[in-house]
């Protein structure tokens, strides 16, 4: 024997192996630790198993620091496969602040439409604030003048936006047939010289209105001058002369202040506004023409407030509220003296009447009630039938009215007729006188008729 060893493949015994088919996990992927093969004869031996995805391995490679006003961010890579993703990061907190705003005209206000103003703060905040319409600022001119025959024109324009309508003038008195003493209460003409007045004063051109007993202080600007130097408690006489509008500004120079402005619209009506009672910012233009006896509202409404008594409805012409109390001063005739007269408001959207104020009217037969808007309205004289009751008994005949120092009757405060009653006393005496005859007739029978028996 040699020695020599001598071996042989063992089929069941493999001792020389290596791994086939191989495949490494990825970040987002599964990988195979593959299969098991003998190198001596190639046979598998095993089978391998499922290796699962490993997952990014991020790392921070960039970041943007956030503010109090904007967010930052942040942003990683993986190291293994070199994919990148971003965060946000939060705005940081405000510190503590205090807001300071500054305006800014973003729409400017026309004459019908509001405005806006933006406000702003260095933070960044804003808000918004709507600011009022202006209202037209008309400026009058007569293009037609009045005469005796004819109205005029009083043409209104808008010197911001153009803007602009016509109101007739009245006819000028008739001078020729005008009688002393005859004139109407209520139908003299605007501006007419008062009784008593200075009938040498020099008058402006129709439509330009002025102060009374000041020669030459005529228009506007003059008016709104004479407001700025006016004292406390002082009150400034204003005959419109033929114009009806009232510029804005006239109000806000008295705004606040003990100063009344009469304005003389002509035909026994007379506006007053004190500055006290003036409570908007801005006044717009006042049109402060008066329509009497109107019949804008139903009868049946009328009557159902004011029964018998007598009443008339007046509509102004202004739209919408005036921003102040103003004082309308107007002729109700002397026969109501010594009566109230109270205000109704015309409501259309409820179709009632609404009590507004009332005051005792004045020996010369004018009475003055606030005006806060412009609508319809009625007046109405409360006499002494309002406290009459609705029994069906006879009513009380009532005393009888003393006479005034011409010997004239005292006149009926619903109708203005006389109420004389020396009818009721001729009648009376005739009634005494016949029965006083029936007596003696029926006694002289009786008499007569026991001398026969």
């Amino acid at each position: 024997m040699c020695g020599t060893e001598y071996t042989g493949k063992d089929s069941a015994n493999h001792m020389h192996t290596e791994i086939r088919g191989a495949i490494k996990a990825g970040c987002t992927s599964d990988g195979y630790s593959g299969d098991i093969y003998c190198t001596d004869c190639g046979a598998k031996t095993g089978s391998g198993r499922a290796v699962p995805a490993a997952g990014h391995d991020w790392h921070v490679t960039r970041e943007e620091a956030a503010t109090t006003t904007s967010e930052g961010r942040r942003i990683y890579t993986c190291s293994k496969c070199g994919q990148t993703r971003e965060e946000s990061i939060p705005k940081l907190p405000q510190p503590s602040h205090t807001h300071s705003y500054s305006p800014r005209e973003t729409k400017a206000a026309t004459c019908t439409e509001n405005g806006v103003v933006t406000y702003s703060c260095s933070c960044g905040d804003s808000y918004t604030q709507n600011t009022a319409a202006l209202g037209h600022s008309y400026r009058s001119e007569v293009t037609k003048q009045p005469t005796a025959s004819a109205e005029g024109v009083m043409t209104y324009t808008c010197g911001r936006c153009g803007h602009s309508y016509t109101r007739p003038i009245a006819k000028l008195p008739n001078t020729e047939t005008q009688q002393p003493g005859t004139e109407q209460p209520g139908t003299s003409q605007p501006g007419d010289t008062e009784p008593g007045g200075n009938t040498e004063e020099t008058r402006p051109d129709t439509g330009i209105p002025f102060i009374k007993g000041e020669d030459g202080k005529t228009g506007w600007d003059v008016i709104r001058a004479e407001e700025e130097q006016a004292q406390e408690g002082s009150t400034i006489n204003v005959d419109m002369n033929g114009t009806t509008v009232v510029p804005g500004d006239i109000f806000d120079s008295i705004r606040g202040r003990d100063i009344t402005v009469t304005f003389d619209m002509g035909g026994g009506i007379l506006w007053s506004v004190n500055g006290k009672e003036v409570i908007t910012d801005k006044a717009g233009d006042i049109d402060f023409s008066v329509k009497t006896e109107t019949n804008a509202i139903p009868v049946d409404i009328v009557n159902n407030v004011t029964g018998e008594r007598y009443s008339i409805q007046i509509s102004l012409a202004h739209e919408g509220e005036f921003g102040f109390t103003a004082v309308l001063s107007i002729g109700l005739g002397k026969e109501n003296a010594g009566y109230t007269a109270s205000l109704y408001y015309y409501n259309e959207s409820t179709g009632e009447l609404e009590f507004i104020c009332s005051d005792e009217v004045a020996e010369d037969g004018t009475v003055s009630l606030a005006f806060t808007h412009a609508s319809d309205y009625v007046i109405a004289i409360d006499g002494e039938q309002e406290e009459e009751s609705g029994n069906a008994t006879e009513p009380e005949q009532p005393d009888t009215p003393d006479k005034d120092s011409t010997g004239q009757a005292e006149e009926s405060p619903q109708t203005g007729q006389a109420w004389r009653p020396w009818w009721i006393i001729v009648v009376g005496a005739l009634v005494v006188i016949m029965g006083i005859g029936v007596f003696f007739v029926v006694k002289k029978g009786k008499d007569g008729d026991s001398g026969q028996v």
